[in-house]
């Protein structure tokens, strides 16, 4: 129904709606039971495979900021990892309007989570952009100006934080009510308590499964155990440098002192340095922000619904999805 090009809009945002809203509710026990129950066993005769992990490229603009932090957010309340690469696209028509196309290098999003994950953040990933785009109230020749860049950047910047609580508030309304009476609230805490641990396990479990997926199978576990022996390591470290001091000579210790002063100034003079480079970065950025188009999009982003996930574009859900 919500594609369906023969209803209506207010019919195809409520189908949209309720879609969002069972997938919102289900999506944490369907990964338990995946990963728990169903992933290498049969379910009604079938074999049950686990959903394709792999890199996908959205055909959408990564070029902002604002771009790069909205569907970073999206990615991460959705269990999926995000970044950003250069692809090389030749549909760019020539700057003399000659009727040639051009190829040239653009930033792109790219997505890497389950596969029903990947489509959640690419629905709602296009529905916010073609919303920003259809309210943004510049004129063609200025939607790209200084003002209309910032009116971008307040409503990306507000609906990322809204996804934020969105996902903070759908964790908490999933869980057990308090009773009460003193004599079940030990009941809750523990139902409370399997629930939060559910919870990680599934964020852990995705993120460890993403992780291989991204730097081959058995990587984050190789990762772990480097961490730990890494962990050993510098105790052995620090306990070979207690007894070094222990036994070190009066012109050893004035020597290493002299050595430690030393590292100190370096350090903090390089510590300065990067202060001082990214201090300027956010100069720059306030510089070339204007701040009352900034205001009037955040404003802006209050009243753009979170629960439909594509607008009146007439493309199909996975158009902007390249494998």
């Amino acid at each position: 129904m919500a594609n369906n090009a023969a209803g209506n809009e207010e019919q195809a945002s409520s189908a949209l709606a309720k879609a969002h809203e069972l997938l919102m509710a289900h999506n944490l026990s369907l990964a338990v039971v995946q990963d728990t129950v169903v992933k290498g066993g049969v379910q009604n005769g079938t074999a049950v495979t686990e959903e394709v992990r792999k890199p996908v490229t959205i055909k959408r603009s990564a070029m902002y900021k604002w771009q790069r932090r909205m569907w970073g957010t999206l990615a991460h309340v959705n269990h999926c990892f995000h970044w950003v690469h250069d692809v090389k696209d030749g549909n760019h028509k020539s700057r003399w309007d000659d009727g040639y196309k051009t190829a040239r290098w653009v930033k792109r999003h790219v997505i890497l989570g389950r596969e029903s994950n990947v489509i959640v953040v690419n629905l709602m990933g296009e529905y916010l952009c073609d919303t920003i785009e259809r309210l943004c109230p510049y004129a063609p020749v200025d939607r790209l100006s200084r003002a209309a860049v910032s009116w971008r950047e307040g409503v990306a910047d507000r609906l990322t934080e809204r996804l934020v609580d969105q996902q903070e508030q759908e964790e908490a309304d999933n869980r057990p009510p308090c009773p009460e009476s003193p004599g079940l609230k030990k009941k809750w805490m523990a139902q409370y308590a399997t629930m939060a641990l559910a919870l990680k396990d599934v964020r852990k479990t995705e993120y460890e499964a993403n992780y291989d997926a991204v730097r081959g199978e058995g990587a984050y576990k190789k990762s772990q155990e480097a961490r730990k022996v890494s962990a050993v390591e510098a105790e052995r470290i620090q306990q070979e440098r207690i007894e070094f001091l222990q036994n070190e000579s009066p012109s050893d210790k004035r020597k290493r002192e002299a050595e430690e002063e030393r590292r100190r100034i370096r350090s903090n003079v390089e510590a300065e340095r990067s202060y001082r480079r990214q201090e300027r970065e956010r100069l720059d950025d306030a510089a070339r922000t204007d701040w009352r188009a900034y205001d009037k999009g955040k404003k802006v982003g209050d009243g753009i619904s979170l629960a439909t996930q594509v607008g009146g574009s007439s493309s199909k859900p996975t158009a902007a999805l390249e494998g």
